[in-house]
């Protein structure tokens, strides 16, 4: 962790995401990523980000253009599939699984492609979070889920602000 403290590239940062790796969104669309045993993927290249997410070994990144960029599953996560995704507004990773939230109000998930979970009847989303589940927010305030160990339902009914899910 001294490591991290000291490190002088995690300066101008605007958002932060946090799995195996700590990464940060800078001011100038850049991202910066540290940690992991043998150190953090390279996400020097990635430009024009807005948004981030992280899991245990893997980094996401949301452009501006509304396409997505990943790093750090060597395959298994689904960055084949996500390359293919646009109008993407939202993303959330959890579990080896990358999420998107599309500008239309619907979801599109690795996790879908491999015939885990299906939330491609969900309609109206206006968030998204992910780990060994997905849950999407409504606009009306009722929750979507699935994956494993979905809650009851009817217990999360009107969340207005998506809060920290504990598996």
């Amino acid at each position: 962790m001294e490591a991290i403290e000291k490190d002088t590239s995690l300066t101008n940062i605007k958002a932060i995401a946090a799995g195996g790796y700590i990464v940060g969104l800078k001011e100038d669309g850049t991202v910066v990523a540290a940690g992991g045993e043998s150190g953090a993927p390279d996400v020097s290249s990635w430009r024009n980000i807005k948004a981030i997410a992280a899991e245990e070994v893997l980094i996401v990144g949301l452009k501006e253009d509304g396409t997505v960029v990943t790093v750090g599953c060597a395959g298994g996560c689904g960055e084949s599939i996500v390359s293919e995704w646009t109008d993407i507004v939202a993303i959330a990773a959890g579990r080896r699984l990358i999420v998107g939230l599309k500008k239309d109000g619907t979801v599109v998930s690795t996790w879908q492609n491999w015939g885990k979970v299906d939330v491609s009847k969900w309609r109206n989303i206006t968030a998204i979070a992910a780990f060994n589940k997905i849950v999407g927010l409504k606009e009306n305030g009722k929750v979507e889920a699935v994956g494993g160990h979905v809650y009851d339902e009817k217990l999360l009914k009107d969340i207005k602000q998506p809060t920290c899910l504990v598996p």
